[in-house]
């Protein structure tokens, strides 16, 4: 079965996007998830490695934290946590990218619009496969509890694959989460702050990776007429939806782009409960 990757986007993440064609990149210190990046690394010793020298790979690095992981039968052997700053070092310098995965070819994910797209006001972008962006995306893993891994993995000049580190509580299995790393320097520092103070960095994105995008039930005028607005100047598929009448799902009730028979699947396909 296809599998597609969509991002969904709040309010001014969404008119940002329509009007500039940029997304933000966060620091994974700055996640909604106090245990972001936070594996339970520990020693047998009460030596800490000097982990400042850390290299990480943003994607397409070789997987190492299989050989590091501590069976629950052998943790008793390391009796010493490392109070590390893996994640502070890495927040440094590397933000990431959120996409929800799907089999559906449209964004049905009632939990997704509800939380990311900040009550359906926002949009969900659907990515194309096979390009750059999409191939960048790596699985962020869900576990009961937190690795134990033997601190060994993190030393000085250790090469380490940020996807390694992309392991949160089974809680957030909806999301069916997967994420894109890029440098901080390679994004543009916007000079502004979110609601909690954090700096904003973006990056822009080539609307020739962009499939689709659906402009959310709740949408404002201004979203909607942004939206337009970015179908005329790219090309890009845009379409506006409203609640289905008889399901949990949404209809399609203007499509700009693509053909008739395009548009009638469409229209099928919406009625389809999330």
């Amino acid at each position: 079965m296809a599998e597609n990757l969509f991002k969904y986007l709040g309010v001014v993440a969404a008119n940002s996007f329509l009007q500039e064609e940029t997304i933000r990149f966060t620091p994974p210190n700055s996640y909604n998830d106090p245990f972001e990046l936070s594996l339970d690394i520990r020693m047998r010793s009460n030596i800490e490695p000097s982990i400042a020298g850390l290299r990480f790979v943003l994607h397409g690095g070789k997987s190492v934290i299989e050989n590091f992981l501590i069976p629950s039968e052998r943790i008793d052997e390391y009796k010493f946590e490392l109070a590390n700053n893996v994640i502070e070092q890495l927040s440094s310098s590397v933000g990431t990218c959120c996409f929800s995965l799907s089999e559906k070819k449209i964004p049905l994910n009632l939990l997704m619009w509800a939380h990311y797209a900040e009550s359906h006001r926002g949009i969900a972008l659907k990515l194309k496969r096979g390009t750059e962006l999409a191939n960048r995306a790596a699985e962020v893993r869900y576990s009961k509890g937190r690795p134990v891994v033997d601190g060994a993995m993190f030393s000085d000049g250790s090469e380490i694959s940020v996807s390694d580190l992309y392991v949160k509580s089974d809680h957030w299995q909806y999301e069916r989460e997967r994420r894109v790393a890029m440098r901080l320097a390679d994004c543009t520092d916007t000079g502004k702050t979110d609601a909690f103070s954090i700096p904003v960095h973006v990056a822009k994105i080539p609307t020739n990776d962009v499939e689709q995008v659906v402009v959310g039930v709740n949408a404002s005028e201004e979203t909607k007429k942004l939206a337009l607005e970015f179908h005329h100047r790219t090309g890009v598929q845009v379409v506006r939806v409203r609640p289905s009448g008889q399901k949990f799902g949404f209809e399609p009730y203007a499509v700009f782009g693509g053909d008739l028979a395009e548009a009638r699947e469409l229209c099928e396909s919406y009625g389809t409960e999330a």
